[in-house]
């Protein structure tokens, strides 16, 4: 059996209790939870041994559970801005970050390179929270993305960030459908750790 999960479009347009991924772009709220927020992980890591419990060969995950591509370019909440901000010591509000990513400067291009490995990481955060719901119950189901590319590519790679999901992905030993395995992507897992 393959089984295609959508946890990032579960919600029908009611609150829940999870940090919504607040735009980069625009500081607006949006109904999509923020990969890196703990309790959202929590509750992905439940979703998926309920999944794996019904014994699947492969849990395909849609693309959609990205940040970077979609015209809000990326989550500013709390969080996330915090880990940017350590990361590349500096304490950037919402605005200046943005202006940061959005800049042809030669000097922003570390900013931005900081940026999208913490969204990045975030997606990572979130992966092997399902990886331990899996594993809770059946070790041999694999994770599968959905390889289709939505949005523009913007202002940011979006090769660089189909990969950092592939790559979020293959760290558990899943499957790209493309015929990528594990195996022969381990060099993308790695810079992602």
């Amino acid at each position: 059996a393959r089984l295609r999960s959508r946890p990032w479009h579960s919600w029908t347009g009611a609150e829940h209790p999870f940090q919504k991924v607040i735009g980069l772009s625009d500081g607006a709220a949006r109904n999509i939870c923020c990969p890196r927020n703990e309790d959202f992980r929590e509750y992905l890591t439940a979703q998926f041994a309920t999944i794996a419990k019904a014994n699947p060969e492969i849990i395909m995950i849609d693309d959609d559970c990205g940040l970077l591509y979609r015209s809000f370019k990326g989550c500013a909440c709390p969080a996330c801005l915090q880990d940017f901000n350590r990361r590349a010591g500096t304490n950037f509000t919402r605005k200046e970050l943005f202006s940061k990513i959005v800049s042809k400067a030669k000097e922003d291009e570390k900013y931005q390179s900081i940026y999208v490995i913490s969204q990045g990481d975030a997606l990572v955060g979130a992966v092997k929270a399902m990886r331990k719901g899996i594993d809770s119950v059946n070790k041999g189901v694999e994770i599968s993305v959905d390889p289709s590319k939505s949005g523009d590519g913007g202002i940011l790679d979006l090769d660089l960030i189909v990969d950092i999901q592939r790559a979020a992905l293959l760290v558990d030993g899943g499957v790209h459908p493309g015929g990528l395995h594990r195996d022969h992507q381990r060099t993308d897992v790695d810079a992602v750790q």
